[in-house]
């Protein structure tokens, strides 16, 4: 006679319960991570385009502070957005009205819960890789400016800044930079995306010079 030996049932409930406890502790964390790494390679490709339509529309209509752009208005968007557009490939074109909300959700925050809305003076795309696009330009006091607001998964939520909503400006004689920028010392990281008690304003920075998001971990 051969014996055979099996698990309890007692064995097998406590076993699927030590699982279940493990899943539970570590699930999160893995979404997490999974969520990071997501946001860190779009927001890298789609700093990247946005870098490549204003190289190339340099080179075909001058620099940005050749544009005649003038205030901070609706018709310098538009002109920003017409100069920039045959270059950015857009899934979906939205003008400065967007009053159905499909490239660019209206119901946004800052990171620490501040529920802001999107100006209507700015220009909205949706860019073929999924990203909500806002586009303003215009000129200020120390010259021309372009400024972007990227949605990386479009009107998807959170919709907040710093977890899926992030700036870029370009600025005479710097470029393009990501908002929190140490050369743009009244934005910079360190105050603006330090914590989750923070705006949010200056993560674009962090996320790409750090390729992590930790301050969301930090109160």
């Amino acid at each position: 006679m051969k014996k055979f030996f099996a698990f309890t049932l007692a064995e097998v409930l406590i076993t699927l319960g030590i699982i279940g406890v493990v899943s539970a502790l570590t699930l999160p964390n893995f979404l997490h991570n999974y969520y990071e790494k997501q946001t860190v390679a779009k927001l890298k490709s789609t700093y990247s385009i946005l870098s490549r339509a204003i190289k190339l529309s340099s080179e075909d209509n001058g620099l940005p502070e050749e544009w005649n752009m003038t205030g901070r208005n609706k018709a310098s968007s538009e002109i920003a957005a017409r100069k920039l557009l045959p270059y950015l490939k857009a899934a979906l074109d939205c003008g400065t009205d967007d009053i159905d909300n499909k490239c660019v959700s209206k119901n946004r925050s800052l990171l620490n819960g501040t529920v802001i809305e999107w100006g209507t003076n700015s220009y909205k795309i949706l860019l073929l890789n999924g990203a909500s696009l806002i586009i303003a330009g215009g000129e200020q006091s120390n010259g021309i400016y372009l400024y972007f607001q990227v949605d990386i998964n479009g009107i998807a939520k959170p919709n907040v800044w710093g977890r899926d909503i992030f700036e870029f400006s370009y600025r005479e004689n710097l470029g393009l930079l990501p908002s929190g920028n140490p050369q743009n010392a009244s934005n910079t990281y360190k105050t603006f995306c330090k914590d989750t008690n923070s705006t949010g304003y200056g993560c674009a920075y962090y996320v790409l010079q750090f390729g992590n998001m930790n301050y969301l971990r930090k109160k």
